[in-house]
Order: C-alpha cells, then sequence, then structure tokens
C-alpha cells in the first residue's frame, strides 16, 4: 500500500506519536522527536538532524516503532528514516582579558593603540 501523504500530514502523525510516547514518560525520545528538525524527500524517505550520539542510539533502538506507526496512520509502507549528527555552535564565554585577546587577534592595531595610550584595559 502508498498511498500520497503531504509533508503536513507526516508532521500530525509525527506530533500524536510524539505524544503518545510523552504520556509513556519516555522524556529523552519525546524531547528528540519534538525538537530534531525534520524533512522529507519526494520518495518518502524522512531525514532528520539530531545533536548528539545518544540521540542516535536512541533513534536506533526506537526506529522500528517509529516506523510502523507511521507507516500504519499514513498508509504508505515505503516510509523510511534516517538521521544525521550535526555540529551545533559552541558558547564561549569570556571575560574582559579573553574578549580583549580576541579582538586583538582579528585587529592588531588594538594593541598598538594600547601601548601608544597607555591605556590599561582591565584584566
Amino acid at each position: 500500500m502508498r498511498d500520497d501523504f503531504t509533508f503536513e500530514d507526516l508532521e500530525r502523525a509525527w506530533k500524536s506519536f510524539s505524544l503518545a510516547v510523552k504520556r509513556e514518560k519516555r522524556d529523552s525520545f519525546y524531547s528528540t522527536l519534538e525538537n530534531s528538525k525534520m524533512t522529507m524527500s519526494s520518495d518518502y524517505q524522512i531525514h532528520l538532524e539530531i545533536i548528539n550520539s545518544v540521540q542516535a542510539a536512541e533513534l536506533e533502538r526506537e526506529k522500528g516503532e517509529l516506523l510502523d506507526f507511521l507507516r500504519k496512520e499514513l498508509r504508505n509502507y515505503s516510509i523510511g528514516l534516517n538521521f544525521s549528527i550535526v555540529e551545533t555552535e559552541k558558547v564561549q564565554i569570556m571575560d574582559n582579558k579573553g574578549v580583549f585577546d580576541k579582538l586583538a587577534e582579528e585587529n592588531s592595531s588594538l594593541n598598538k593603540f594600547r601601548k601608544l595610550f597607555n591605556l590599561d584595559i582591565e584584566f
């Protein structure tokens, strides 16, 4: 069986499955389902962008249940699921000296001006 469906239909079925997972108190898996970026190709292959290997292991473990649900709900047994781990941008917290050093690295004139005008940067 291979009924056509839209991305909106997929999102509704996905949400329904996610809520069932939440009711079963599988919060980590629920978070993965809700916070991953999802796309779908024209041949009904779903792709998720996840952020770490823990989510990857969890998806591998739960993939069968998820695909069974989606295939039955959307009446299409050609649905597939794959995922990739994407790097997230790291947030770096710096003190005043770190900020100045970073800026001076990008613009060497800052150190020259600091010395020329005898500026004391609070370190």
